[in-house]
């Protein structure tokens, strides 16, 4: 009696794990490495330095430079167009990237420039501009504006001077995340909701991570899913509900299919996480380049995981696979 529950025990567990691999393997989305390369013919775009999928336009993407027409803001759809150009009524230093979620008001969304570049570490306040994103109007072939009303959130860092070229907006908490660049475990700095728009804010240092060179990032806007890059990788990390944004990090993240670009420093996910986009700098003749990174079950509605990124990677993990679903608010 006693062998017979024991080979009852035994089958249910390889029923569970054929069960489960069954689950992995037939519905969970795959990333295949389809990629599609779009040439941005726009020849202001030539330092492209951060990316983010736009909350309010469908199919819209904002960019900007870092130092040159650094408060210029750019909007292409997805094949590299040029939809649309604002110019934000206010001087810049070096702005790295660009974050779309939240902001005070619940019923709009906002931008969030990051003017944190500082290569010689010689800045003693940094700053982000947030503003209402704008509306295009899909009649308009290209929409021009003066951006005249913006807050602007200054801060300094609580360990001296820092060149950071990463901005994370967490959208459950309307926190912002700030990541070191050089620093050979990248430095994670959090200024918290509501962020002074007076005086100046200090960041708080929350962690740190193992990576060095980190050149820009973006969360989903369900806030469960993170992408940071380097100049040669891509990397991603699942998030559980109500976890802290700092303790995602504690995990190793998994390497995503990347080819590295002439001086590449933006990425942001595809508006419902079907996959994501990279932009290029100008550089060497070589024009500015919008790629997108697709999963191959994109039109289909799944839980997406680390467990089903099958190229490009270097480790597989399967921690979430029961407790992530993707949200498509279509």
């Amino acid at each position: 009696m006693i062998r017979m529950i024991k080979h009852l025990i035994v089958l249910s567990f390889v029923v569970t794990l054929v069960y489960c691999g069954l689950y992995v393997l037939i519905l969970l989305p795959r990333f295949a490495g389809d990629t599609s390369v779009f040439t941005v013919k726009n020849d202001q775009i030539n330092q492209a330095s951060g990316l983010a999928m736009s909350w309010d336009n469908p199919g819209i993407l904002w960019t900007h430079n870092d130092k040159t027409l650094g408060n210029v803001l750019f909007a292409l759809d997805e094949a590299g167009n040029t939809r649309g150009q604002f110019i934000i009524d206010k001087s810049v230093w070096d702005c790295e990237d660009i974050a779309v979620g939240p902001g005070p008001d619940l019923n709009l969304s906002y931008i969030y420039l990051a003017d944190i570049g500082d290569n010689d570490r010689r800045r003693n306040v940094c700053s982000i501009i947030r503003f209402p994103e704008p509306h295009l109007n899909p009649n308009t072939d290209i929409a021009t504006d003066t951006l005249h009303h913006f807050d602007t959130i200054r801060f300094s860092f609580p360990d001296g001077s820092r060149d950071a070229e990463t901005l994370l907006l967490d959208p459950s908490t309307r926190d912002l995340f700030v990541i070191s660049k050089r620093d050979a475990n990248a430095r994670i700095y959090r200024i918290p909701y509501p962020q002074n728009t007076v005086e100046i804010n200090t960041a708080e240092l929350v962690s740190s991570i193992r990576m060095t060179m980190v050149v820009s990032g973006d969360i989903s806007m369900d806030g469960h899913n993170i992408l940071l890059k380097t100049y040669g990788s891509v990397y991603y990390w699942s998030r559980f509900t109500g976890e802290k944004l700092q303790d995602v990090f504690k995990r190793e993240g998994t390497r995503l299919l990347y080819y590295p670009e002439p001086q590449g420093e933006a990425i942001c996910w595809e508006q419902y996480q079907t996959g994501y986009y990279t932009l290029s700098e100008e550089l060497l003749g070589i024009e500015c380049q919008l790629v997108r990174y697709e999963f191959t079950d994109s039109k289909r509605q799944h839980p997406l995981t680390s467990a089903n990124l099958q190229l490009g990677q270097r480790k597989i993990t399967t921690h979430s696979i029961f407790t992530f679903h993707m949200q498509r608010n279509e």
